[in-house]
């Protein structure tokens, strides 16, 4: 679960999608390589799903560093990808909750000496979650848009496929 803010400051929790699949990232706005990659990679998979899966996916990257990346810096960043995509930030203490409740390791590296800038080295995993909110499968930054549209458009077409995909 997790209840954050999107870019126009309104509240969002999890259960508002219920009913739909999430496709949530974990990133930050910085990252000079690896986000980039992974929301170019959710782009482009969204840009290939079918309408009517498209239509049941709400793909969401949450931020780990709530420190720089402020709404406003959030809003701009989002138009770079897919309109689809809801950029979601909270409080330090919300994003540590939520980094613990799915698992995603986020931490400063130590700046060097006289600079105030920055990496967080973090892991990069891309989760589809099921329409009650569940861990379905993941994917990870260099997965295929190819793979992704065709075990994402499985799943959502045959969601007893997952049964198979999880042994």
């Amino acid at each position: 679960p997790f209840e954050l803010y999107d870019t126009d400051g309104q509240k969002i929790k999890d259960s508002d999608f219920q009913g739909k699949y999430m496709l949530i990232y974990f990133g930050y706005t910085f990252c000079p390589d690896i986000c980039p990659a992974a929301l170019e990679n959710i782009t482009a998979t969204l840009k290939g799903i079918p309408q009517k899966t498209l239509d049941q996916i709400v793909p969401i990257f949450i931020t780990i560093d709530p420190e720089r990346d402020t709404l406003e810096f959030l809003k701009k960043y989002q138009t770079i990808y897919h309109p689809k995509i809801i950029m979601l930030r909270g409080t330090f203490e919300q994003t540590e909750t939520v980094k613990k409740n799915y698992r995603v390791y986020g931490e400063k590296t130590i700046p060097i000496a006289g600079q105030k800038e920055y990496l967080i080295d973090h892991s990069s995993i891309i989760y589809l979650m099921g329409k009650k909110g569940e861990f379905l499968l993941h994917f990870s930054h260099e997965t295929s848009p190819l793979e992704m549209i065709n075990k994402i458009n499985e799943v959502v077409t045959d969601p007893q496929m997952i049964n198979e995909v999880n042994e």
